[in-house]
């Protein structure tokens, strides 16, 4: 293991994921479900975890563990977390005077990525992470998607500028909606389908979504792509779902499901 690394934090509506990095890799990662209930020493608990977790995996103390890890990158897009989230953290490495805490949009802490918008305070951290993660690895233009909680388009344009983007609902917040609004229809799992043509309720439903979401992206992706004035640009899938189309798409993609936790990797070795 790297003498130097750092413990990332991406904080999102449904998941919090945790990863333990070096330089140039992930080492180990963790999710949780994203509770805005849990309380600081809770979550302490689940960083003290971990933290036993890696020490056993790498056959190495947990004290020692800890002389590894150099700093901390929280980045959130649940705002309530975020104080939560920080405390835990530093109580957990508070003995640690050399390892510091860097919040996404506190002291300065941003991707290093010229913005042309109106209002930045606007813009959620993990948009401008993916933006700058794909910019860093694709070049510019590209476009990222990120399939989360909502469904997200940002635009990186030829400038390599943050040029902003789109925000749809996402698959499974649609799937809940759609249950909680119709009495008859119950939860189904989501999947690939090859026929719009559905023979039961659960593959009509299953139809429903695929495919209508699957024209989401095409139609929102070739939008944006004629607003660039080209076609030829990198697209990148990202977030728990990107797994349901990235072979699906009529266009070729790249399927980054790291794309975030990378990039806050990435910043909290620049800072």
């Amino acid at each position: 293991m790297d003498k130097s690394c750092v413990l990332v934090v991406d904080v999102g509506n449904s998941n919090i994921v945790i990863a333990l990095c070096s330089p140039d890799q992930i080492l180990c990662r963790w999710r949780l479900a994203t509770d805005r209930k849990k309380s600081v020493d809770e979550y302490r608990f689940y960083f003290l975890q971990m933290l036993q977790e890696s020490a056993a995996k790498y056959e190495m103390s947990e004290k020692t563990l800890r002389t590894h890890i150099v700093k901390l990158a929280l980045a959130s897009v649940v705002p309530s977390l975020t104080p939560i989230l920080s405390q835990a953290l530093e109580k957990v490495f508070a003995c640690e005077s050399y390892c510091e805490l860097h919040v996404v949009g506190h002291s300065r802490f941003m991707p290093p990525l010229a913005i042309d918008l109106p209002d930045i305070s606007e813009i959620g951290a993990d948009r401008l992470l993916n933006a700058y993660g794909a910019l860093v690895d694709y070049g510019a233009p590209c476009l990222v998607i990120d399939f989360g909680t909502a469904t997200t388009f940002d635009v990186v344009d030829a400038e390599k500028r943050y040029a902003g983007g789109a925000i749809a609902p996402g698959l499974e917040l649609s799937l809940q909606s759609l249950v909680q609004a119709a009495a008859k229809l119950d939860m189904v799992d989501l999947a690939t389908v090859d026929k719009a043509i559905g023979k039961s309720t659960r593959q009509a439903m299953q139809s429903g979504l695929f495919w209508g979401y699957l024209g989401l992206i095409e139609k929102i992706t070739t939008q944006i792509t004629n607003e660039l004035m080209t076609s030829d640009i990198p697209i990148i899938l990202t977030g728990g779902l990107a797994q349901f189309f990235h072979r699906s798409l009529p266009f070729p993609n790249h399927f980054a499901p790291d794309l975030t936790v990378n990039a806050l990797r990435k910043m909290a070795y620049d800072v």
